[in-house]
């Protein structure tokens, strides 16, 4: 019994030497700096076989996602990787192709059988021993980066809504740079506040749209830019998107109407 723990302490030394010079090849250039779950809001769904899935636009509202049609998905599905430590494998999440169609999206999910065609044309299976199901996550691309990005005159920015676990890092920059002053709109403001207010701008806390709109009237000089671009979802104080984008544009006509009259 001893001679056989013996052979087997040495096959299990072997094996673990052999990877780690199989991964010490690998150059750090194949990992990702951050993972992509590290900042925005992310939704995990789980998938128990292959197949076409599909969420319509409102369960994608309900799990917080103030436009469906920006949705997009990723993961890795479910199929048992490879133990070879080759570099084959895609470090962090890998985006899936996915459709949107009659308010809803679809998208191909990988369950833990994988199903495989031999030179033979025969079908054969595999079955993933470690794993009964598989995980996809769910996001919501933003265009306030880009958006803020692409302003030419001073701008009053329009943040705020229910917070979807943002991460506001990325327009922080921005912000400083191309912004002239900032505006909250939300029933809590309390993050933007802590996030945003020690960059030493202009800011007003509002928590519906006519004192917003008010509010931007009162900061904006001439040549400013109004952007509406609030990075958080609408149903804290809206019905959806469109509802706090069309009070927004009935509001700003309204005043610029009157301002006309007046003038």
């Amino acid at each position: 019994m001893a001679y056989k723990h013996h052979i087997r302490s040495i096959m299990a030394f072997l094996a673990i030497f052999c990877i780690c010079i199989q991964a010490s090849a690998l150059s750090t250039s194949r990992y990702a700096t951050n993972s992509k779950l590290a900042s925005g809001h992310w939704v995990k769904v789980k998938v128990d076989k292959n197949g076409i899935y599909e969420l319509t636009y409102d369960e994608l509202n309900d799990m917080g996602f103030s436009s469906p049609e920006k949705v997009r998905i990723y993961g890795q599905g479910g199929h048992i990787l490879s133990e070879s430590l080759n570099g084959s494998q895609t470090d962090d999440l890998a985006a899936v192709p996915y459709a949107h169609a009659n308010n809803k999206i679809f998208f191909y999910a990988k369950g833990p059988v994988k199903i495989t065609m031999g030179t033979s044309g025969r079908f054969s299976r595999s079955i993933n021993s470690y794993a009964t199901c598989a995980y996809y996550f769910i996001t919501e691309e933003t265009s306030a980066p880009n958006t803020i990005k692409s302003m030419t005159t001073p701008t009053i920015l329009i943040l705020g809504g229910k917070d979807k676990g943002n991460d506001y890092n990325a327009i922080k920059d921005m912000v400083a740079k191309k912004c002239a002053a900032l505006v909250y709109l939300g029933a809590d403001n309390t993050k933007l506040h802590n996030f945003f207010d020690g960059l030493g701008l202009p800011v007003r806390d509002t928590h519906s749209m006519p004192d917003c709109v008010k509010a931007c009237a009162e900061l904006a000089k001439a040549g400013d830019t109004v952007l509406l671009s609030p990075c958080c979802a609408s149903f804290d104080l809206f019905k959806n998107m469109e509802d706090r984008g069309e009070q927004f544009k009935t509001l700003v006509r309204a005043m610029a109407n009157e301002q006309s009259q007046n003038a």
